[in-house]
């Protein structure tokens, strides 16, 4: 068996899924999700009970059983002290405990076999890509959209689009992510795509709609999304399926340009992923993404 353990908002929620799709696939095991984090963190929801994810929610025996730690108890120390302390006493004992060391990616982790207990962010391509095949329809939502994503959905399809995702929030004045200039890096973005599609209509996705409204202009016939602030998933449905995608420095909009099948798609994203990390982008973008 692999539990991983799910938290924090949808993209992350999505990278730490792969990761576990991808051990498991490679252990020939069943994957599970300890959900605990939600019992006692109401700011972001669990969303991947609306995608076809296979993966079944693990009980508190089993975290407890292959991680050594009860849930709600799993004090770093105390876990990593407790992990080493059984392999100590029982060296052929098949659980372990797999720890994220770093934001690079490191290929000894899906080398990992027994049974898993994952913790940790995993935000790199190295970990989606080996079981991307077998990933994309778990990531397929469940249900139909809505009527007006419906209606959207048809927009898109009538001319070439492009989405923009444009993450504000808890990014505003933060010393890690918030972007130097942010509507520069849009201009930007837009007119390298431009460049090479003509007849470009915009569909802007943001958490502070306003502030998009009042402060993004581009040449283009642009439509503001809000009808889904309640539904991010519905948001991820209608990026992933425009043509073009300039995202965010943000694991949201990443996995809509991921999940985009056009095999023509131009993806943008930011150069500087993370201001206090130069290098934050280099495991995580895909090559063939332009960096502004």
């Amino acid at each position: 068996m692999v539990i991983v353990r799910i938290s924090h908002g949808l993209g992350n929620q999505m990278f730490q899924y792969a990761l576990g799709h991808a051990l498991a696939a490679a252990n020939l095991s069943t994957l599970k999700l300890d959900l605990t984090h939600y019992r006692s963190h109401q700011d972001r929801a669990y969303g991947l009970d609306h995608f076809c994810v296979s993966a079944t929610d693990a009980t508190d025996a089993e975290i407890t059983a292959i991680s050594g730690c009860p849930p709600g108890e799993r004090k770093r120390g105390l876990a990593r002290h407790l992990d080493q302390l059984r392999r100590a006493i029982c060296p052929g004992d098949q659980r372990q405990v797999v720890r994220e060391t770093g934001r690079r990616f490191d290929a000894r982790v899906l080398e990992r076999r027994g049974q898993l207990y994952v913790m940790g962010y995993w935000q790199a391509r190295g970990y989606v890509e080996p079981a991307a095949a077998s990933l994309r329809p778990e990531f397929a939502l469940a249900s139909p959209p809505s009527a007006d994503n419906a209606r959207w959905l048809d927009t898109i399809r009538r001319q070439p689009t492009v989405s923009i995702h444009v993450r504000r929030g808890d990014y505003v004045n933060h010393p890690r992510f918030e972007m130097a200039d942010p509507l520069a890096y849009y201009r930007a973005a837009f007119g390298h795509i431009a460049q090479r599609q003509e007849g470009l209509q915009c569909l802007i996705f943001s958490d502070d709609l306003p502030w998009a409204e009042a402060n993004l202009q581009l040449p283009a016939t642009m439509h503001f999304i809000g009808n889904n602030q309640a539904t991010p998933e519905e948001d991820m449905r209608l990026m992933s399926s425009c043509d073009h995608q300039i995202i965010a420095n943000s694991t949201f909009s990443w996995w809509a340009a991921w999940l985009n099948p056009n095999p023509r798609k131009m993806v943008c994203a930011p150069r500087t992923w993370l201001n206090n990390d130069p290098q934050a982008a280099a495991d995580l973008l895909l090559p063939e993404w332009e960096l502004v």
